[in-house]
């Protein structure tokens, strides 16, 4: 874990939200609920349930999608903490995200020959 602040310049734009996801750890024998507050593609700010606990180095968010019902998976590693509020940065790509398809096979060839 590094010593960063959440003052910290970031890579990614956070968006503010208020979505509900929970974070898994001890190889998914222990969870808890916890609050997004703010959301980027390389990150997040949790709310945990109270200001006494001291969330895990890494562990497992995942993110209900209630348009789809498919949860999101993101594998984190903890930046920081303070009270109740930790720096959650994505160690992997999100986890049900479709492969990405190459531009080779995606994009169809618009040359034409005369």
């Amino acid at each position: 874990m590094s010593g960063s602040s959440p003052e910290s310049p970031r890579q990614h734009t956070r968006q503010r939200t208020l979505k509900g996801a929970r974070m898994v750890f001890n190889d998914g024998k222990s969870s808890f609920d916890v609050l997004i507050r703010d959301l980027s593609e390389g990150g997040a700010k949790l709310k945990l349930g109270s200001a006494s606990w001291t969330a895990p180095d890494t562990f497992d968010l995942i993110i209900p999608n209630p348009n789809t019902g498919v949860p999101t998976k993101h594998h984190c590693e903890k930046r920081w903490q303070r009270s109740d509020l930790v720096g959650a940065r994505f160690i992997e790509p999100q986890l049900n995200r479709p492969p990405a398809i190459p531009a080779a096979i995606s994009a169809p060839n618009l040359t034409t020959r005369s």
